[in-house]
Order: structure tokens, then C-alpha cells, then sequence
């Protein structure tokens, strides 16, 4: 912790020496909820994280931007830095340079940086590669990456992931991801092919995709998994409703660190809660049948600075949930306050889940 803080210190230093641009965005988030688990244990706890953000111009056409997290601190918990008399752990989440290419409308990323696919079933978090970026090939926005994802001093047995996203924007997005994740470890190589669309014909937005995965886990026999994604919603003025269909059919396709949300808290990934997702264990990827997750919502707003929102959804073969919650800007765009509560039945266990939490989020 010590070093770190010293190299931001000395790094914001040398920025006013050398008349550096730099500036600083970031995100604080404190939540605690309260649950049963699988075996209808009652369970809870509180966390909070800082995400800092510094952006940096060099020089012209190069850019430095870091992003340092402080925590994930539980409380009470040493190994996360959050016990008596124990520090708070640092960890860089994004360290990285851009450099922009002029001749070739491009820009280069190289270090650990973060980015998501359109529907964040595959890859949604930061990595360690290169991301290539050029503004327009053919009218469309493509972007070409490589990630590091296991390091073994030899190509043959590290894990690395390469991809090629096409895109063409505008009100209306359509476009095309293609990924080969080669998994030297185990000889296994996956290729992922995802057309996707977001369409917005008012009052009602549209994004889906469907994918296409091709798996040769050695020494087993080549395997192929299919499926679809598909979130709508529509504005109706007075309250706004929504849909979150997810199907896969075994195998699905392989992801790195997938964080798709399907509007649960108990059986998927919630907006305001990730902690707990007790069933959710990425139904899609590499599994041995068929996934379903689908998911209604509905948003009211109360006050212009208060809405409600609720949700229910089913999960294959693990049960119902329904849930929700209060959402209120304390200060516009800077501090929102929500509490939110959920409960679902499993359908092997027969247990009867709930949580109940709050989370105060602080943007700047």
C-alpha cells in the first residue's frame, strides 16, 4: 500500500512539473444485504470499493490512463482488508497507453485495460493485451484484441484469447464479434462467432444477439453449443417495462470473465448487488444442457428524483424469483441511495430464498 501511494503522489508530482493534463474520475460504492444460502443458513454482510481513475495526457496523440481500486473491503473480514487493525488492499485495475495513429485513424492500447463484448456474456472486466482500434474499415468501427490469459513461457501451453469485433454505428447498431480462445494448458481451443443488433424504434429499444460456439476440449470429441440473447424495453412515459430472454443449448460458449445480467439477485447478476447470485454460475458456457433465463421488469418513477423497479424471472431447472426496490438520487448524478429485496423458491431443494440490502453509490 505504501508503494502505491507513494507512486501516485510522485506521479501527480511530476504531472505539475511537466505541465501534464491529468485528470480524476471515480466511483465509491458501500452495499450490505442480508440472505439465506442453499442450505437456509442466514447470512450478511457489508462491502464497499473505491474505483479512482486518472487520465492523463502526454503528449499529444498519447494518453496514459490508470484506474486503482481500493477494496473490495468486507467488513470484518482481514483477508480483504476490511478486519481490525488491517489495511485496505490496492490493486491497479487499469494501467495502460493509448496512442493514437493519425495516418491510420487508429488507436493502440497496450497493458492492462478493460473491455466488454455488447452483451457482457463473454468477456465484461479488465486484462493484460493489446486492443487495436480503428474508426472506420468498410464504414465500420473494428476493433482487434489480444488477451494474456495465462502465462506459461511457452505458446504452446499458455491461454490466450484473440478477437475481432465489427460495428457500425449510429441510431440503429448492428455488428459482428468473432474470438478464438486457445487454451494451451489443456489443449483445449474454442471459436465464438456473435452477430448482434441494438435497434431503437421509439417508445421501444432492442438489443440481441445470437451466438455460435465451436469447442475441441481434447481428449473428447469436437462439440458445438448455440444460442441467443435478447433485452428489450419501452419507454411508455409513466412507467417503463422490460424483457430479458437468455437461451443456450449445451455447450454454449466459452467465456473469460462473462458478467451477464439478467435482472436477479438470487438466480443471476443484479444491477444493485452481484455479491450473492447463489444459483448463477454462467449457465451457458461449456455446460452440459440446455440454459433459460428469462426475466420481466417493470420501472416506475415516483418523483423525478425516486423510481421504483421490480422484477421476476425464471431459471431452468433452479426455480422463480421475484424482486424489488426503491431508487432515489440524494444529489443529482453524484449520490444515489437504494434498498431492494428479493425471494425465490428453488426447485431441487425446496429452500425458500430472500435477501434484503441497500447500497449507496458516490460518482465523481
Amino acid at each position: 500500500m505504501k508503494i502505491t501511494l507513494l507512486i501516485l503522489v510522485l506521479f501527480i508530482v511530476l504531472s505539475c512539473l511537466t505541465a501534464v493534463t491529468l485528470n480524476f474520475d471515480g466511483v465509491i460504492r458501500t452495499r450490505g444485504a442480508i440472505y439465506n444460502d442453499a442450505n437456509d443458513s442466514t447470512r450478511g454482510h457489508i462491502d464497499n470499493r473505491l474505483r479512482l481513475g486518472m487520465n492523463t495526457e502526454i503528449a499529444t496523440n498519447l494518453k496514459f490512463q490508470t484506474r486503482l481500486q481500493f477494496g473490495n473491503v468486507t467488513w470484518g473480514d482481514s483477508n480483504t482488508g476490511g478486519g481490525s487493525n488491517s489495511a485496505v488492499k490496492i490493486s491497479g485495475y487499469e494501467l495502460y497507453l493509448d496512442y493514437r495513429i493519425d495516418n491510420l485513424a487508429a488507436n493502440v492500447r497496450f497493458g492492462q485495460q478493460h473491455w466488454a463484448d455488447p452483451m457482457k456474456l463473454i468477456i465484461d472486466g479488465s486484462f493484460s493485451g493489446i486492443m487495436l482500434t480503428f474508426e472506420d474499415i468498410i464504414g465500420l468501427k473494428t476493433e482487434m484484441g489480444f488477451i494474456k490469459g495465462l502465462e506459461a513461457d511457452s505458446f504452446d501451453k499458455e491461454n490466450n484469447y484473440f478477437l475481432i469485433n465489427l460495428c457500425r454505428a449510429g441510431k440503429d447498431k448492428f455488428g459482428l464479434l468473432g474470438s478464438l480462445y486457445h487454451k494451451g494448458n489443456t489443449e483445449d481451443n474454442s471459436l465464438t462467432l456473435m452477430p448482434y443488433v441494438d435497434l431503437n424504434i421509439t417508445p421501444v429499444q432492442i438489443k440481441a444477439t445470437a451466438f455460435l460456439g465451436a469447442h475441441h476440449n481434447s481428449p473428447e470429441d469436437d462439440e458445438l453449443g448455440y444460442g441467443t440473447a435478447i433485452k428489450a424495453k419501452a419507454d411508455l412515459g409513466v412507467l417503463n417495462l422490460g424483457a430479458d430472454v437468455l437461451y443456450s443449448s449445451e455447450n454454449g460458449i466459452a467465456t473469460i470473465f462473462p458478467y451477464y445480467m439478467n435482472g436477479l439477485y438470487i438466480y443471476g447478476i443484479g444491477l444493485y448487488n452481484d455479491s450473492v447470485k447463489l444459483y448463477w454460475d454462467t449457465p451457458y458456457s461449456n455446460k452440459p444442457d440446455a440454459a433459460l433465463s428469462a426475466v420481466g421488469s417493470i420501472s416506475i418513477p415516483l418523483m423525478s428524483n425516486c423510481n421504483f423497479f421490480g422484477a421476476a424471472g425464471y431459471l431452468l431447472d433452479k426455480g422463480i424469483e421475484v424482486n424489488a426496490g426503491i431508487a432515489r438520487d440524494v444529489i443529482p448524478k453524484k449520490m444515489k441511495i437504494v434498498g431492494y429485496a428479493a425471494t425465490g423458491k428453488h426447485e431441487v431443494t425446496k429452500v425458500t430464498n430472500y435477501l434484503a440490502g441497500t447500497s449507496v453509490i458516490v460518482t465523481f
